[in-house]
């Protein structure tokens, strides 16, 4: 051990690591791009988000505001009320609709699991279309929504 005196040792790594920081630098961006699975992969993320169910939760929050903000996005929301509102009927119990989509928000609570309200009969399908009322809505997982997309599944 070259340095007996504690400070010493720590200014000379200190000056060792500010003269070769570039190589460093490059060393390490070469490892992560080679080891990219090991640092970026479904599990790791995962476990991630597990470990920082906080952090996650605002990330959410903050990607989701930024998307919805988009003129895209806009559209495609205003299009979807649109067709809903088009399809509602006059003689639908708006009262039982929501309570439709508070059971959703409820089953979502108590389970952890995200469920989603899901039209049996699509509202804009090329066979059939369906009306926004209480009989065509049924609340089902938020995955097996997606997986579904705009198909007649019973």
């Amino acid at each position: 051990m070259p340095y007996k005196d504690p400070e010493k040792r720590r200014a000379a790594n200190r000056a060792s690591y500010a003269k070769h920081i570039e190589t460093r630098r490059a060393k390490y961006r070469g490892y992560s791009r080679a080891n990219w699975r090991r640092f970026y992969s479904a599990s790791n993320a995962a476990k991630w988000r597990a470990d920082n169910p906080e952090r996650w939760k605002e990330l959410q929050r903050k990607s989701d505001l930024k998307r919805w903000k988009t003129p895209k996005y806009r559209a495609m929301n205003a299009e979807k009320m649109r067709r809903r509102r088009t399809s509602m009927p006059p003689w639908a119990d708006i009262a039982a609709i929501r309570s439709v989509y508070l059971e959703a928000q409820r089953l979502t609570a108590i389970t952890g699991v995200r469920h989603e309200v899901d039209h049996i009969l699509p509202l804009k399908s090329e066979t059939v279309s369906g009306l926004h009322v209480e009989t065509n809505l049924r609340v089902i997982p938020g995955r097996e929504n997606a997986s579904k997309g705009n198909r007649i599944r019973v």
